[in-house]
């Protein structure tokens, strides 16, 4: 199985981690990042259940701009997991999670998202509606948007 994990930055909750991380098979991969905050610490928890770790550091240097995105769709087009954990407290006002979130949906992954307070719903359920309505345009932007499905960045 192969596990994406996607987070804020400021991410510093172990526990929330932990909790998504247990019950998953032995043989899981987890794919994240590099990031700090919700990405490293997930991997580096990741190790404690001898899971296998995948990291895709964002090339800035040659992406510039549109290096989270780039890397996310990238994480998403090559490994192919079978679920995405995002851990965020306000995915409404993130960018590069809600990014890769999205990207997910477009392809058809199962995802979950994780607050302070555990596993949110509520908010799931949001960003599926939000995506109905207004596609990725509202994070990456139309231009953005169309360069990354037309396979141009």
């Amino acid at each position: 199985m192969k596990v994406l994990v996607t987070g804020d930055r400021h991410w510093k909750n172990s526990r929330m981690i932990m909790r998504a991380l247990q019950g998953l098979p032995e043989y899981t991969v987890i794919v994240h990042g590099g990031a700090s905050g919700a990405d490293s610490l997930a991997g580096h928890l990741a190790k404690n259940y001898k899971f296998k770790v995948k990291v895709y550091p964002a090339e800035g240097e040659k992406n510039g701009r549109v290096a989270g995105p780039v890397r996310n769709r990238k994480m998403l087009d090559e490994e192919n997991p079978d679920l995405v954990l995002a851990f965020h407290n306000n995915i409404s006002e993130s960018r590069g999670t809600a990014d890769c979130l999205r990207q997910a949906i477009i392809k058809g992954k199962e995802f979950e998202l994780w607050t302070e307070e555990g596993k949110d719903e509520r908010s799931k359920l949001f960003i599926m509606q939000d995506h109905k309505g207004l596609g990725s345009h509202k994070v990456l932007g139309s231009n953005l948007h169309n360069k990354l499905n037309k396979g141009l960045v």
